[in-house]
């Protein structure tokens, strides 16, 4: 992870909207599609801040949990 942020590669692919390399991190890769940021969010809570539908579909495809919470209020 990233060190100030905990950021994975996985929620920089995400946040930069690139669903290739998304997908790639995840399928060939292994990337934990529920790794959190030292904030609480996983790469779900990303996609879905972008108001980005493939990337929200294919990390719940990917096993992605959609009850996960963030340490927001």
């Amino acid at each position: 992870p990233e060190q100030k942020s905990g950021c994975t590669a996985l929620h920089l692919a995400v946040r930069d909207n690139l669903l290739k390399l998304a997908c790639y991190l995840i399928t060939e890769l292994k990337a934990d599609v529920n790794a959190c940021t030292y904030g609480g969010n996983s790469p779900l809570h990303f996609a879905a801040s972008q108001g980005s539908p493939p990337l929200c579909s294919m990390l719940i495809a990917a096993g992605a949990d959609k009850r996960m919470e963030n340490d927001e209020p």
